[in-house]
């Protein structure tokens, strides 16, 4: 049977929300979740990955200390181009996620977009949609549907990402890009991309391969998914 749930982009903008102190400090800062539970206060740790092209990480994390969504951040991982952060949120903060895991809908990636966040979930009617905006509305969040669209995938190991990307497609791929293996010459090899992941340089060009399939399917060929709106 086919699955009747669908994936929505929406975009959220509200002042209280995580990280926007930071977003509006350092125009340049791009950030994205790593992984995100549905945090409360006995749940605080979120994990983000940080990039900024302009501002050195100390600056960054001069910001992220006044940041009030946010009690503490540390450095989990510094890959050169971007670095991972562990961060504990304030109590009372602004947060999303618990009510979409309340509504039945599943998180799945959430990237910063100017001031604001743009997050894609996987809702299991339309109905819960509708949910979603009316907290949205009652929180003063802004709510902006962005694209909903049908998929039946599973990745390699069960779980969907953005795009339907698993976690580790999408790992080899940012990874890839980042040390320069789409590049013309390339910068990198794929034993290169296999001792940063710590997997065979077989298993890389594998991710790599079915990563760049999905993503072709997905955003060159959407028509051939199902229901688009």
């Amino acid at each position: 049977m086919s699955p009747t749930s669908f994936i929505a982009d929406i975009s959220l903008s509200n002042p209280d929300l995580m990280l926007v102190s930071t977003l509006q400090a350092i125009p340049d800062v791009s950030i994205e979740t790593i992984y995100h539970a549905a945090a409360t206060a006995s749940v605080p740790s979120l994990f983000y990955s940080v990039r900024c092209d302009g501002t050195d990480r100390e600056r960054l994390e001069n910001v992220l200390a006044d940041d009030p969504s946010i009690r503490e951040a540390t450095l989990i991982d510094d890959l050169g181009a971007r670095w991972i952060y562990r961060m504990e949120l304030a109590s009372n903060q602004l947060l999303v996620v618990p009510r979409l895991v309340e509504l039945g809908a599943a998180f799945l990636h959430a990237r910063s977009t100017g001031e604001a966040w743009t997050i894609k979930t996987r809702m299991p009617d339309r109905e819960t949609l509708a949910e979603f905006k009316s907290f949205c509305d009652e929180s003063d969040i802004g709510f902006e549907l962005q694209q909903l669209y049908r998929t039946a995938r599973t990745g390699e190991d069960g779980a969907i990402g953005e795009h339907g990307l698993t976690a580790a497609q999408r790992e080899a791929l940012v990874t890839a890009y980042e040390r320069g293996y789409f590049e013309e010459p390339r910068q990198a090899s794929l034993r290169d991309l296999g001792e940063e992941l710590d997997v065979s340089s077989t298993a890389v060009s594998g991710r790599l391969r079915r990563g760049t399939a999905l993503l072709v399917e997905e955003l060159v060929q959407p028509s051939s998914q199902g229901d688009t709106t």
